[in-house]
C-alpha cells in the first residue's frame, strides 16, 4: 500500500472515509463507534500530504490557503491523539470537544407526529461555534481528489457531497428510520441529543421547546425470541414453537453480520436442536 500513492489513497484514505459513512448510516449508536470511525477517517486524510510523490509535495500553508478546513482537520487528528493541544492557536484544544450527537426531528401529518433520527459527530470549536465532522471530511476529501488528479496520481476524481434534504420529510421517508443503542455494563454511557421540529408555518426546522415537557428513556438487555416451524405436508399442518435466547446467546447473535452466520449459530444451539426434535415428534416426522 505504501509503495504507490494511488493505492495508498484509495485503500487507506478513501476506504476509511467510506467506512465512516457506513458507520454513520448503520442505524446503531453507542460505544463511541461514530467518533472512532470519524477519527479513523480523518487521520490518513490529514497525513496524505506526507505520502505525496517526491517533487509534488505541498506545504502546509499552501493547503490551508486552498482548503481552510485542512487546519481544523489537523486539530481533530492531533487532539484525538494527544488529548489536549497547548501550542499555537488550534480551533479546538481538547479531545472532549469532539462529540457524538443524535438529532431527532419531529414532523406531523394527518396521522399525527413522526420522527427522523440522525447521528452526527459534532466539533465544538473554542470560539463557541459548531461544525459537523462530515462537512470537514468532505471538503478536505474533495480538495485532495482535485489535487491528486491535477498531478496525475488518480485518473478519475470524485467530488463528494452531503445529500440535501427536501423539507418537510414525508412519513414514508421516515419509515424504518431508527437507532439501536449499545451500552456496555460497567462503562460510562454518554450520549447527547438535539430535539427539533419542523415549523410548517415558517418552513424551517427549529429547536423543540421542552419547558414543562417530560422525556422518558428506557434501557434494556436485548433478548431474541425466535419462532421455529415444521410442516407435515401429508397432514397439511404446520407446528411451531418459540425459543428465547439467553443473555449470552443474544449478545453473540447481535454481533453476527450475515443471515448465513445467524442461521449457523442458531442451528448449533442446544435449545434449537431440542425444539426441533419436539416439533418433529408432534408433526410425526423423523427427527434429524
Amino acid at each position: 500500500m505504501f509503495d504507490d500513492p494511488a493505492t495508498y489513497f484509495y485503500e487507506n484514505v478513501v476506504r476509511a472515509f467510506e467506512e465512516y459513512l457506513d458507520v454513520k448510516n448503520s442505524g446503531k449508536t453507542g460505544r463511541s463507534r461514530d467518533i472512532r470511525a470519524a477519527v479513523n477517517a480523518a487521520t490518513p486524510l490529514y497525513h496524505l500530504r506526507e505520502h505525496l510523490p517526491k517533487g509534488r509535495k505541498l506545504t502546509w500553508p499552501t493547503i490551508i490557503g486552498n482548503c481552510p478546513d485542512y487546519r481544523l482537520l489537523g486539530d481533530i487528528v492531533n487532539a484525538s491523539k494527544h488529548s489536549s493541544l497547548t501550542k499555537g492557536t488550534p480551533q479546538i484544544r481538547n479531545a472532549t470537544q469532539i462529540e457524538e450527537q443524535i438529532i431527532t426531528t419531529e414532523y406531523k401529518d394527518e396521522q399525527g407526529a413522526f420522527h427522523w433520527h440522525e447521528k452526527v459527530v459534532l466539533i465544538r470549536l473554542s470560539n463557541g461555534s459548531e461544525r459537523n465532522v462530515l462537512d470537514i471530511l468532505v471538503n478536505v476529501m474533495n480538495f485532495w481528489q482535485t489535487h491528486l488528479h491535477s498531478i496525475g496520481v488518480i485518473a478519475k476524481p470524485r467530488q463528494y457531497s452531503i445529500p440535501s434534504v427536501i423539507q418537510p420529510r414525508l412519513r414514508n421517508d421516515c419509515t424504518g428510520n431508527r437507532l439501536d443503542f449499545e451500552i456496555v455494563q460497567g462503562l460510562r454511557f454518554l450520549q447527547k441529543f438535539k430535539l427539533q421540529q419542523y415549523n410548517y408555518t415558517t418552513g424551517k426546522v427549529e429547536l423543540m421547546d421542552l419547558k414543562g415537557g417530560h422525556l422518558e428513556f428506557s434501557i434494556y438487555k436485548p433478548k431474541y425470541q425466535l419462532k421455529l416451524a415444521l410442516k407435515n405436508d401429508a397432514l397439511g399442518k404446520e407446528f411451531s414453537k418459540m425459543i428465547t435466547l439467553s443473555d449470552e446467546e443474544s449478545a453473540q447473535f447481535a454481533l453476527l453480520k450475515t443471515d448465513q452466520e445467524r442461521q449457523s449459530f442458531l442451528d448449533s444451539l442446544p435449545c434449537t436442536q431440542e425444539a426441533l426434535r419436539d416439533l418433529a415428534f408432534k408433526a410425526g416426522l423423523p427427527a434429524s
